[in-house]
């Protein structure tokens, strides 16, 4: 079964724009209602752009949408796992920014206690 190139969306992984490979989908932009410029990404990551007309659309397959990412485990342990890892010493992303103090402040506070205590 052929694909009408209404069917083409970003996201979308497609058979037939380049002989024999697949491409994903990146950018799909009309031109009219008889021709559309797909930008696509191939597998080795080179980006390209194929000016595509409804005559091309019996070579064009379109294989399915690739999910950019998913989640499918127990968010238990997912929420267990990042508090334990933003708790952790060795965890910079989780620890909280060090402060110092200015050294006027320092000696003012200093100064201050000094004084309370000789009254």
């Amino acid at each position: 079964m052929s694909t009408a190139l209404e069917d083409l969306a970003p996201g979308a992984v497609v058979d037939g724009v380049v002989p024999g490979r697949q491409v994903t989908a990146v950018a799909v932009a009309w031109h009219g209602s008889a021709a559309v410029t797909l930008t696509y990404r191939d597998s080795d990551g080179t980006v390209g752009e194929r000016l595509l007309y409804h005559s091309d659309e019996p070579a064009l397959r379109v294989g399915g949408e690739r999910v950019r990412w998913s989640f499918n485990a127990d968010a238990e342990t997912f929420t267990l796992a990042s508090e334990a890892r933003r708790i952790s010493p060795s965890s910079s992303a989780g620890s909280p920014p060090r402060l110092k103090r200015s050294s006027a402040r320092s000696s003012a506070a200093a100064s201050a206690s000094r004084n309370a205590w000789t009254r």
